[in-house]
């Protein structure tokens, strides 16, 4: 109970300092669901590269302090997306299939995390089981904004999830117990060339 009890107190003190620097007023100030720590979310990177692009993704966890507060677990997401010719599939990402989070996500109704960007666009990206007659693994997405240097409190509902454009002909729902893997990512509605997004304070609820 004491680690629990520590994670509520640093929850709810970073969150009262982020209110009092008019960062995010969004979220309830305490803890809905135990915090995962990140480096346990297996988050490792992936990018175009696979399918014949040059992007890269760098996915690494820091220790670093907030307003006088040690933050045990930054997850750290560095892109740079790279133009490809005759293609619009250009990404990088942090992916996780990690099996005791992908079944925690199947037994839950969202997520919820802080973070921290350069103000660009990042999915939240949900991959499932689904299928279509031209593509596997149908996912469902969350668009993330940033703020330049400031903290976002991002609370996702499975509620809240939509399935892109290309998809929605199909009028396929959301199912839970479907998800197969969970991605973090930068695609062209950013732009090209370098971002950053950090990500601490994950919870499953």
């Amino acid at each position: 109970m004491l680690p629990a009890g520590i994670a509520l107190l640093v929850f709810s003190v970073l969150f009262f300092l982020i209110l009092n620097k008019g960062k995010k007023q969004s979220a309830p100030p305490t803890p809905i669901a135990d915090i995962i720590p990140i480096q346990n979310m297996g988050f490792y990177p992936q990018s175009d590269v696979d399918r014949g692009g040059t992007s890269t993704a760098e996915v690494y966890v820091t220790h670093e302090e907030i307003d006088g507060i040690n933050i045990n677990g930054f997850l750290n997401l560095k892109t740079n997306l790279a133009r490809r010719e005759n293609s619009d599939d250009v990404y990088a990402n942090a992916h996780t299939e990690q099996n005791d989070i992908i079944q925690r996500l199947r037994q839950a109704n969202g997520i919820r995390f802080m973070a921290m960007g350069d103000g660009k666009l990042w999915n939240v990206e949900f991959h499932t089981t689904q299928t279509t007659p031209e593509e596997n693994n149908i996912f469902y997405i969350y668009l993330l904004r940033t703020v330049r240097d400031q903290i976002t409190i991002v609370d996702i509902p499975y509620s809240s999830l939509y399935q892109p454009e290309w998809y929605t002909q199909y009028r396929y729902d959301f199912d839970r117990e479907k998800i197969k893997s969970l991605s973090i990512t930068a695609n062209t509605m950013q732009g090209y060339g370098s971002s950053l997004l950090q990500i601490f304070y994950f919870e499953i609820y």
